[in-house]
C-alpha cells in the first residue's frame, strides 16, 4: 500500500471519475425520458398534458385557474361519425373540458360505450385562441395541414383518438381537413363551435389503411376573457 493512502479510502482521482460517470448517466437518463415523451403518440401526449389538471387549487374560487393557463367553460358537447375502427358512433359524452394558454385554446371531448367496447376522443386546438376575432357568429372557416403550429395568426386542428376503451387507443391521428362554423350561444358571452374533421386515408397503429373518415362535433363555450394580471378568467356558465 502506498504511503499516505489508508485502507478503504478511495483516492480523490477515482472518486472524481466515479462522480463524473454518475452525472453522465443521469444526463443520459433525463435525455431518454425527454425523448420518450416527445416520441409519444399525440393522444398519449394529450393525456399526459391533462395529468394534474383534475386537481385544481381548492383555495381558488371557481372557475379554478392553473399556473400558466385558465379553464374554459364548455358544455353541450356532441360527437359522432367514424374514427379508427369505431364506425357510426354517436353520443356517449362523458368528458368535456377546455383550457386557455393565452393565445391558444384546446377543448377535449371524450365519448364511450363500455358495453359496446368503444371509445373516441377529439382534441380541438385553436391557435389564436377561442377569443380570436375571426371566431364570431356566422363565421365559416376551413383549415388544411394537420397540427396547429405556433406562429400562425389563426389555425384550428383536430386530433382524433379511438379504441376499445378510453386510453386504450389503436388510432391516433390529426385530421387532414377541418371545417368550422360559429353560432351564437344560448346566452350572452357564449358561442357554439361546430366542426367537421376529415381524414383522407389514415392508418391505425398496425399500419392498416382505413379509408376516408369524418367526425362531426360541437360544443358551447364562454368566450375567454383576460383580467388585468393576464390570467384567463372566464365567468362560470
Amino acid at each position: 500500500m502506498r504511503a499516505g493512502a489508508a485502507r478503504g479510502v478511495v483516492p480523490l482521482r477515482q472518486l472524481g471519475s466515479a462522480i463524473g460517470k454518475m452525472e453522465a448517466n443521469m444526463r443520459s437518463a433525463a435525455l431518454a425520458l425527454v425523448l420518450g415523451v416527445v416520441c409519444l403518440p399525440g393522444c398519449e401526449l394529450a393525456l399526459l398534458g391533462a395529468l394534474g389538471d383534475d386537481e385544481p387549487d381548492e383555495t381558488l374560487a371557481p372557475p379554478y385557474t392553473y399556473e400558466g393557463q385558465g379553464t374554459i367553460d364548455v358544455r353541450s358537447a356532441r360527437l359522432s361519425g367514424t374514427m379508427g375502427h369505431v364506425d357510426g358512433f354517436e353520443g356517449g359524452i362523458w368528458l368535456e373540458r377546455g383550457f386557455d394558454y393565452g393565445g391558444q385554446s384546446s377543448v377535449e371531448i371524450q365519448s364511450r360505450d363500455a358495453s359496446a367496447n368503444w371509445a373516441v376522443m377529439t382534441m380541438v386546438t385553436v391557435e389564436g385562441g377561442l377569443a380570436h376575432e375571426s371566431l364570431t357568429p356566422g363565421a365559416s372557416l376551413s383549415f388544411d395541414g394537420g397540427y396547429a403550429t405556433s406562429g400562425r395568426p389563426m389555425f384550428i386542428s383536430v386530433l382524433g383518438c379511438a379504441g376499445s376503451a378510453d386510453g386504450g387507443w389503436d388510432f391516433d391521428s390529426t385530421a387532414d381537413h377541418v371545417d368550422v362554423q360559429v353560432r351564437q350561444g344560448s346566452e350572452p358571452g357564449t358561442q357554439v363551435l361546430d366542426y367537421a374533421a376529415t381524414w383522407y386515408d389514415p392508418t391505425d397503429y398496425g399500419g392498416h389503411r382505413l379509408g376516408r373518415q369524418t367526425v362531426t362535433g360541437s360544443f358551447e363555450y364562454r368566450i375567454p376573457t383576460t383580467d388585468a394580471g393576464g390570467t384567463t378568467a372566464p365567468p362560470a356558465i
